[in-house]
């Protein structure tokens, strides 16, 4: 039997999923797809879920890498492709995201230049949700995010609804698959009860809905934590499953590092990233998320200084940033701090700090006290609460020596330090005589007692506000800090 030109096409494109997304990315954005090695690494493993070879894997790489283009997206054109019978969940973090790229597959099996080529995969016509839509075969997409509701559709086909298959014929028809991209939000990782919602969803939830035992379950993103879902995972099933990690940097055999994807990120770039926060780059780029034990800052890995020796000429700005607390269980908590480059690195001396709890009115009278005796040209201030009456008051008694500005913070405080704890190490210098100064004292025994699993009560304040203030120098220097 002699194949058509079209038949020949038909054949390739659904036997090498790499080549698949290479022929229909030029089709789709007029362009080529920049082919690495890690393309190659997750094409392969799509091949052998649409084979049947593969029934449960998960896939760790970072953000941005074309993770969903390939494993979402094409994946699913092309599981269609296969039996447009198949119907896949599709879960992220975000329920829009998911949609979105539910919206994106819709309009690309719909096109002109897939249904040239596969024109046995028709939507149905009332296929106009990007949350749910179907083939005129009976397949399809569902949706959402991975706490939504998710009952009543399931991914695959009932065994005995696979095309008539006989029982040891059944493992090698594809018939779709539940795929979760990015399980988590990155600014809840640090949150236990939401990790564990998502792990707990997975179990009494998202799992339950294959409708058959060979229904393949993909699970790929960026880790953020040792018990997100993919840690969970290697906890309770490594024997089921198969984990495939992808580091951005990797060694050779003669110990020099490689960056996973130049066309992306140089080596340069992520030891960039790497210097910033090394806990986010080891988790989040090296698929290498740390036990989060112990103090975050303990004692020795803090910058000490006699201050009497700091280079004067080479103090750049002086500011101040607080966040304010009322009477009660929480500290106002200031630092005082001058900033030096010095050879082209820039060090932030620790001149001053309150760290009180004695209530708005004292401690603000303290705070404009000392904004004078170091010459503090800003004063940032939280105005998240109470703050906003404590930025009132400094703003009024200020205005004429010193500018005061307000912010407001988003990002959870444990995740906002646990960011910062890198930069913190590197780029703040504390005074070596802060044992004779007891508030000072009281602020570093607090900065150091934060603890990376404990709720840390009354301890989050001094570290916080160190966390505030390198936010604030990393959008003041990121020239000098970033190139």
């Amino acid at each position: 039997m002699v194949l058509s030109p079209l038949q020949v096409l038909q054949a390739r494109l659904m036997s090498d999923g790499l080549l698949f997304t290479k022929y229909f990315f030029k089709k789709r954005f007029n362009r080529g797809f920049v082919v690495n090695s890690h393309h190659e690494i997750i094409c392969k493993a799509m091949d052998r879920i649409l084979r049947g070879d593969l029934k449960r894997v998960c896939i760790s790489i970072a953000p941005r890498y074309g993770k969903t283009e390939l494993a979402v997206k094409n994946f699913i054109a092309l599981g269609l492709a296969h039996n447009p019978s198949s119907k896949f969940i599709h879960l992220s973090y975000s329920g829009s995201l998911a949609e979105d790229n539910s919206e994106s597959v819709r309009d690309f099996i719909d096109s002109e230049d897939y249904n040239q080529i596969f024109p046995y995969v028709q939507l149905s016509k009332s296929s106009a949700s990007k949350s749910k839509w179907a083939t005129t075969a009976g397949g399809g997409v569902y949706a959402t995010a991975t706490g939504g509701q998710i009952t009543g559709f399931g991914a695959g086909e009932v065994d005995r609804d696979i095309l008539g298959a006989m029982p040891d014929e059944k493992r090698n028809i594809f018939a779709g698959a539940i795929i979760i991209d990015d399980a988590l939000k990155p600014d809840d990782a640090l949150s236990d009860l939401k990790r564990q919602r998502v792990n707990e969803r997975f179990e009494n939830t998202i799992r339950s809905r294959t409708n058959s035992r060979d229904t393949p379950i993909i699970v790929i993103g960026q880790r953020l934590h040792s018990n997100d879902l993919i840690g969970y995972l290697k906890e309770t099933e490594e024997d089921k499953w198969e984990f495939i990690d992808i580091p951005c940097i990797t060694v050779d055999e003669f110990g020099v590092e490689h960056a996973l994807w130049e066309f992306k990120q140089t080596l340069e770039e992520l030891n960039n990233i790497r210097q910033i926060d090394e806990n986010v780059f080891e988790t989040q780029y090296q698929q290498n998320p740390q036990d989060l034990k112990g103090k975050l800052l303990p004692l020795q890995s803090l910058k000490f200084w006699n201050f009497s020796n700091i280079p004067f000429d080479s103090i750049v700005w002086k500011f101040a940033v607080g966040d304010p607390a009322n009477v009660g269980g929480d500290y106002y908590s200031i630092p005082f701090i001058h900033v030096a480059i010095i050879e082209g690195r820039l060090l932030c001396f620790v001149k001053a700090v309150v760290h009180s709890k004695e209530g708005i009115e004292i401690v603000n009278d303290r705070m404009i006290d000392k904004t004078r005796e170091h010459f503090i040209e800003e004063v940032f201030l939280e105005v998240n609460g109470i703050g906003a009456a404590a930025f009132m008051l400094l703003k009024r008694d200020l205005s004429n020596t010193t500018k005061v500005k307000p912010f407001t913070v988003t990002i959870p405080k444990e995740a906002r330090i646990l960011s910062n704890s890198e930069f913190i190490k590197n780029h703040f210098v504390f005074d070596e005589r802060y044992k004779e100064d007891v508030e000072y004292s009281r602020f570093i025994n607090h900065v150091c007692g934060y603890d990376r699993e404990s709720s840390n009560a009354h301890k989050k304040d001094a570290i916080d506000s160190l966390a505030s203030a390198a936010n604030i120098l990393k959008i003041k220097y990121k020239n000098l800090l970033f190139g």
